[in-house]
């Protein structure tokens, strides 16, 4: 990522542009704006390949799970925009589009992501006519910058509650990174605040069928971006509770598919979701 945008933030978008494609009444999310971000070659595989061609790349399941993880921030969100937050921070936010598709109901939203990737999104969607919304862009990597000092730079009120997404980020850093994070977070929050992440837990060996769900991790290897922390929901919660959030929801690949997923698709199962309020 030092040295371009993120391929796996444009991955992620391949995964919503080809859900479009299916019935309506079959979608896990519905992303109209996903396809903007897509370079040449994305589009043009889609054309040849569709699904087919994702699911060479990655496994199926990894990107249905992609999609029930963004229907699982979109529902929270909703619910902390029904209480009146009014304030929404995207931490490596890649090429999410929350921003036009909750314009309506928005107060600020902040995307804080590395200047590569962020810098390319601008780019793309400079000229577009998307809908009106109070949206700040903080170009930072996070690696050497303060969380908290770019975000009150750009404006950000610690003193109202606040929505945090930080979603398809902490498989990628060190423990040591995500506990500063979380501090950042946590220091940011006011009382009523909610934040929404992912974590993953690596397949014990053995087995074949989790020597297949190992494909995935090795694509994104593959891509320069291997993973490199795992959690299981015990530790996770744990890791949350020493800093100072409290676990509200829990989401297995299994409580997923139930909630979110209308046609039986399955979800890669290696990787869960966590809602945690202050």
């Amino acid at each position: 990522m030092r040295s371009g945008p993120s391929q796996t933030a444009e991955w992620m978008c391949v995964a919503r542009a080809l859900e479009r494609g299916r019935p309506s009444e079959q979608r896990i999310v519905d992303d109209p704006w996903a396809a903007l971000f897509l370079s040449n070659v994305s589009r043009s595989a889609m054309g040849v390949g569709g699904a087919a061609l994702g699911n060479r790349v990655f496994p199926g399941p990894i990107l249905h799970f992609v999609l029930a993880r963004l229907a699982f921030g979109d529902d929270h969100l909703g619910r902390a925009l029904d209480r009146g937050i009014d304030q929404v921070v995207l931490v490596g936010a890649g090429y999410d589009t929350r921003a036009w598709r909750f314009a309506p109901r928005l107060g600020t939203l902040f995307e804080v992501d590395h200047p590569a990737t962020a810098g390319r999104k601008a780019r793309l969607v400079e000229g577009q006519d998307l809908p009106s919304v109070d949206r700040r862009v903080v170009q930072a990597d996070l690696a050497v910058a303060d969380l908290s000092e770019v975000l009150r730079g750009a404006g950000f009120d610690p003193s109202h509650p606040t929505f945090f997404a930080w979603e398809g980020v902490t498989m990628y850093l060190d423990q040591a990174a995500i506990q500063a994070t979380l501090a950042a977070i946590r220091g940011l929050s006011a009382p009523g605040s909610a934040l929404v992440l992912d974590f993953w837990w690596p397949p014990s060996s053995g087995a074949l069928a989790q020597a297949l769900h190992r494909l995935g991790p090795a694509a994104l290897a593959a891509f320069g971006e291997p993973l490199t922390f795992s959690a299981t929901p015990e530790s996770a919660t744990a890791l949350l509770e020493e800093a100072g959030f409290e676990v509200g929801d829990l989401a297995t690949a299994e409580d997923l598919e139930r909630r979110y997923v209308p046609d039986g698709r399955p979800l890669y199962p290696h990787v869960f979701l966590v809602q945690a309020e202050v």
